[in-house]
C-alpha cells in the first residue's frame, strides 16, 4: 500500500468492524468482519520540539470511564473530539498545545491523543491503566525500555499538582514519540517544568527509542 502510494513513512491505521448485519444491537460473534486499511503521509514535526519541548494545557472536561473493563482503540472519539473543541479556546492551543484531560475523581488520565509521563526524584511515573486510559503502545515500550535502563517505574493515580512540581514531564504517541513537556498552563496561568528545556532522563528515553525502532533523526 505505501509503495502504491508512493510514501517511504506513512501514518497506517487498520480497522476491523463488526461487518453487515441489520439495524440494531446485534450481540452474535462477529463472523465476517470488514477491514479498512487508512494511510496517509506522517505528518512533519520539528525537531525543536524535542529539545524545546511542548505546552499541555489543562482542560475541564472530563475523560469519560471506558466501555468495558479495559479501553480499546476504538472510532469513539466524541470525547477527544469535545476536548479539543475546549483546547481551541485557550491561548496556548496557538502555541500547538496538547490537552490534558482528568477523570470525574480529579486523578490525571490522559492527552487528547498522548499517553503522559512525569519524572520526580529519578523515578517516572505515569497513570495507571485503571483509571480508563488507553494502554499505547509507546506507553508500553517507554516502560519496558526505562526498566531495562535501570530507571524505577511507577503506574498510580496521581493530581495535577503532582505535575506542577515534577522534574520533568513527556507525552508519548505513536507519531510523535517522546515529546517532552516544558510549559503547564492552568487555565491562563503558566508553570515552567524544570529548567524549559527537555530534561535530562527524558532525552535519554527518546535516544533510547530511537535506537529501539531504528529511527534517525
Amino acid at each position: 500500500v505505501m509503495d502504491k502510494n508512493e510514501l517511504k513513512e506513512a501514518y497506517i491505521r487498520y480497522t476491523v468492524t463488526a461487518g453487515e448485519d441489520i439495524l440494531g444491537l446485534p450481540a452474535g460473534d462477529y463472523c465476517e468482519p470488514n477491514h479498512l486499511l487508512y494511510i496517509k503521509a506522517l505528518p512533519k514535526v520539528s525537531e525543536k520540539i524535542y529539545s524545546e519541548g511542548k505546552d499541555l494545557q489543562l482542560l475541564s472536561l472530563r475523560r469519560n470511564t471506558p466501555e468495558g473493563a479495559v479501553r480499546f482503540k476504538s472510532l469513539h472519539y466524541m470525547n477527544n473530539i469535545l476536548a479539543k473543541r475546549e483546547l481551541r479556546g485557550y491561548a496556548s492551543a496557538a502555541n500547538g498545545a496538547e490537552g490534558l484531560m482528568l477523570t470525574a475523581q480529579e486523578v490525571i488520565a490522559e492527552g487528547i491523543v498522548s499517553n503522559i509521563f512525569f519524572i520526580k526524584n529519578n523515578i517516572l511515573h505515569t497513570p495507571d491503566i485503571s483509571t480508563g486510559i488507553l494502554p499505547g503502545i509507546t506507553r508500553e515500550m517507554v516502560m519496558e525500555l526505562a526498566r531495562s535502563a535501570g530507571i524505577r517505574v511507577e503506574e498510580g493515580a496521581y493530581h495535577w499538582e503532582q505535575l506542577k512540581i515534577a522534574d520533568e514531564v513527556f507525552l508519548t504517541n505513536s507519531v510523535q514519540e517522546i515529546v517532552p513537556v516544558t510549559t503547564l498552563w492552568e487555565k491562563d496561568k503558566r508553570f515552567t517544568v524544570g529548567d524549559g528545556l527537555c530534561g535530562r532522563m527524558t532525552s535519554g528515553l527518546i535516544s533510547f527509542y530511537r535506537e529501539r525502532t531504528g529511527i534517525s533523526k
